[in-house]
């Protein structure tokens, strides 16, 4: 058996009429506005919103592409394909970091494969409600700074448990629906995913 979690992150909603009625009578007065405006306290104005997390990728690595000359990146071995997708989809060249036991990236791992390859692009991820970038967040900031590279940080795992903004952070994408019990679920063109520019 493996390790169990010791807190649950996130849940899962039974759907009863209650939920139906909140959401079909007042999705948009109660729902949609007092989450932008949480959001727009935490990250300021500079919201756009996507139908899927890939679009928001996409639409990130788009503006980047316009100040880089070289469409190289650096994600974490633990990722999920659809965070790979739109990279591949854009023709960036891609390499990954691998993560310790606690799911921490390696300082020195990072240094060794930022002069090797040289990315214009490091994506990072705090997962499960952790700050598990807490190590090298200086670093990130300093390599940020110097290389004028791009640090894009998915915030889907953490949204409400760390504080949203950082320094050393150019762009961060997260999904609203994973947390909250949105009306429809993802896809289409409900526009689920955000990312603050």
């Amino acid at each position: 058996m493996g390790r169990r979690l010791k807190k649950e992150i996130g849940s899962f909603y039974e759907w009863e009429d209650v939920y139906e009625n909140w959401f079909l009578s007042s999705a948009e007065e109660r729902g949609h506005e007092s989450v932008l405006t949480w959001m727009t306290q935490k990250v300021g104005n500079h919201l756009n919103f996507f139908e899927s997390g890939r679009s928001a990728i996409s639409a990130a690595l788009a503006s980047i592409e316009e100040k880089v000359e070289r469409k190289v990146c650096l994600l974490p071995a633990y990722i999920c394909e659809t965070v790979i997708t739109p990279f591949v989809k854009r023709g960036w060249e891609v390499h990954f970091f691998q993560l310790d036991r606690r799911l921490f990236p390696d300082k020195r791992e990072l240094e060794v494969l930022i002069k090797k390859f040289q990315p214009s692009v490091i994506l990072v991820v705090p997962y499960y409600g952790v700050d598990t970038l807490c190590e090298v967040r200086g670093f990130l900031q300093e390599w940020r700074g110097t290389s004028r590279g791009f640090v894009i940080e998915d915030l889907t795992q953490s949204l409400f448990l760390l504080s949203p903004y950082r320094k050393e952070v150019n762009i961060q994408v997260f999904s609203i629906r994973k947390w909250l019990p949105i009306f429809g679920g993802g896809g289409g063109d409900d526009k689920r995913f955000f990312a603050a520019f």
